[in-house]
């Protein structure tokens, strides 16, 4: 059976709400494995592009079937290019549709009283909250409270499209960029999105590492949080007087091994933004580069460049060796390395505007 019949029986299948779910889903594996046998790109584009006539809110399972059947393919190397933008009109739709509820929510809600409380009571959790009103709002906003459920059962197929490449990033980013972060409190699927939609590429950086007064200035691209960013950073000869990070290790946080190693690695450094420069005690936390935080967050100094400076760690700190997005591709890229001088003069000219 060719990959056209083969598509199309599926599609029928995913787009009756009555079909054996277990029917589906072993039709959905034979046509999975079938799809890897073709060599013909304009096929396997056709094929994909039929699915996304699947994707659904009505009918659930058979549309979230298909999207997740897309992006297990998009995973394993098939052009995201074919679908994404079918899947951001769609997706698009979805939040629109789905931006009632939380309107609604956010406009009843109150924050809690706690000079009311009790000195044992514990405020009730927002999301709890929510929760409780998504079951009231059901039958008075029934199609926006299904769009809102859909979110989380269709999201990781753009992820996994918008991962990708840079221009699928940016193209997913100026769809649907500014309408996810409505949803971050709310779903998984806004809250991965809204993380996925900070990373940086191309970014200009500047990178000192203080006690070997050694440095570079160069760009940051793909890199979704900061102990990746400091893995990155040990993998580099110009600022390490050894590489202490294993080749499997540099391919997991470079995103072109394993998503995840399973493992962790001691971190170097502290790492601080351009208002550290030599200032140290306790007030030196207040200049930290957060691991848990994301590159977008490190100040820019002198509307140039996104200052890393590393420091003596103040204590031995493991870090996960993975990366938050299974295909996305990080890197670092040095323009220019900086002598002992150099160095000098730029912590100069930072100690001076922080003093400014």
């Amino acid at each position: 059976m060719d990959l056209e019949t083969k598509t199309q029986e599926l599609l029928i299948k995913l787009t009756n709400p009555v079909t054996d779910q277990e029917a589906v889903m072993e039709q959905a594996r034979d046509f999975y494995q079938t799809i890897f046998e073709i060599e013909d790109a304009k096929q396997v584009k056709t094929a994909l592009q039929t699915l996304t006539s699947a994707f659904s809110v009505s009918n659930l399972f058979g549309g979230a079937l298909a999207a997740n059947l897309c992006g297990g393919l998009v995973e394993n190397g098939f052009p995201p290019s074919y679908i994404s933008e079918e899947f951001a009109a769609f997706f698009k739709n979805l939040l629109q549709r789905a931006s009632t509820v939380i309107d609604a929510f956010e406009a009843s809600y109150q924050e809690p009283n706690y000079e009311e409380l009790g000195e044992d009571e514990e405020p009730e959790d927002k999301i709890e909250v929510f929760e409780r009103f998504l079951e009231e709002i059901t039958d008075e906003m029934p199609e926006a409270v299904q769009a809102f459920q859909a979110i989380d059962h269709y999201y990781s197929c753009g992820i996994a499209l918008f991962s990708a490449n840079p221009t699928e990033f940016q193209q997913g980013k100026t769809a649907i960029g500014q309408q996810v972060g409505k949803f971050a409190e709310y779903t998984s699927g806004g809250y991965w999105f809204s993380k996925l939609f900070q990373t940086l590429f191309q970014e200009p950086i500047l990178v000192i590492e203080l006690n070997a007064r050694k440095g570079f200035i160069g760009k940051m691209s793909g890199i979704a949080e900061n102990f990746q960013l400091q893995i990155l950073l040990m993998t580099l000869p110009q600022i390490n007087q050894q590489v202490a990070v294993s080749p499997l290790h540099q391919a997991v946080v470079k995103g072109v091994g394993e998503q995840n190693a399973g493992e962790a690695i001691t971190g170097l450094w502290n790492m601080y933004d351009w208002t550290y420069v030599h200032q140290t005690g306790e007030n030196s936390t207040n200049h930290w580069i957060w691991g848990e935080g994301v590159p977008a967050d490190i100040p820019v100094f002198n509307n140039e460049y996104r200052v890393i400076i590393l420091d003596t760690p103040s204590y031995s700190r493991g870090f996960p060796v993975q990366r938050m997005f299974q295909n996305l591709k990080a890197d670092i890229t040095i323009e220019k390395e900086l002598d002992a001088s150099e160095v000098e003069q730029w912590l100069a000219m930072m100690s001076s505007a922080v003093n400014d």
